[in-house]
């Protein structure tokens, strides 16, 4: 993985074990490059609760705010994947649009353990890499690994600090940044 440069195609907020910071760090990340006159496409991730104390995962589309319920609710009893498999297939539909339309940049949640088996938005990755489509994404540090093989020689470490990871991205783009 290379230091910061201008020339990354893939480039990751990597999440510290139990911390849940950086899937606010990139939609905060996004927003600013939105209001910085970016074209930035794709899907965020937000975390909350249902009533029964179970976590709630939802993917929000940047463009239109449109949000996928990812997870349902199985119970406060229940271990088992919470994954809503029709829903995330529904929100990577938004990846498969955002693509053909073309983007600046493109945002995709997180780089899993899916990903990292093949599946999730494994083609997604893959197209917009394909295409030269510099994406900004999410990987929990147990997914490390995974990524370094994916990702290869295209992609940078951002720092876990919004001011930095935004001009990073706008000299990425070639946009000069005071």
């Amino acid at each position: 993985m290379h230091t910061l440069s201008q020339g990354w195609l893939l480039a990751a907020f990597f999440e510290p074990v139990g911390k849940h910071v950086a899937n606010a760090l990139l939609e905060q990340c996004v927003r600013q490059l939105l209001g910085a006159g970016v074209h930035v496409g794709g899907l965020v991730q937000r975390f909350g609760r249902y009533a029964n104390g179970q976590k709630r995962m939802d993917l929000v589309d940047v463009a239109s705010g449109e949000v996928f319920e990812i997870s349902q609710n199985l119970g406060g009893q229940s271990s088992g994947c919470c994954l809503n498999q029709q829903a995330l297939a529904h929100a990577g539909s938004v990846l498969q649009r955002t693509l053909a339309a073309g983007v600046d940049m493109l945002a995709i949640n997180r780089y899993g353990a899916a990903e990292a088996g093949g599946g999730g938005f494994a083609a997604e990755f893959a197209q917009a890499a394909a295409l030269g489509t510099p994406i900004i994404t999410v990987v929990g540090e147990e997914q490390r690994k995974a990524w370094a093989h994916f990702a290869a020689d295209m992609a940078v470490e951002l720092p876990l600090e919004a001011t930095a990871a935004v001009h990073a991205c706008l000299q990425r783009l070639g946009i000069n940044t005071p």
